[in-house]
């Protein structure tokens, strides 16, 4: 039981002093920022050419396979709770009706 008390505040700490030494040396790093231009000039030359047609409207486009997976992950598990929560009550309230509870 001693060595769980010790061993959660050092690796606490361990992680703040880690954290901490990582965040300095992104914040204040040695290597010198780039310029705006330079920054554009890259970003540019990363971009995708004209010619293949991107675009917001494709960039945005949701195919019907993803849309039905959004729809299949999300009603599938809302409708678990929901029957799983109206269990629970009806067990609660039969068993608060023979007066078990």
């Amino acid at each position: 039981m001693a060595a769980r008390r010790v061993l959660l505040p050092l690796l606490i700490a361990a992680v703040a002093c880690t954290s901490l030494l990582y965040g300095l040396s992104f914040v204040c790093g040695s290597s010198p920022s780039a310029s705006a231009a330079t920054r554009s000039l890259r970003t540019s030359q990363r971009a995708v050419p004209v010619e293949l047609g991107s675009s917001v409207a494709t960039a945005l486009e949701v195919t019907t396979a993803a849309w039905g997976a959004n729809i299949a992950l999300l009603l599938v598990p809302f409708t678990f709770l929901i029957q799983l929560y109206l269990q629970s009550e009806r067990t609660k309230a039969e068993r608060a009706e023979l007066g078990y509870d």
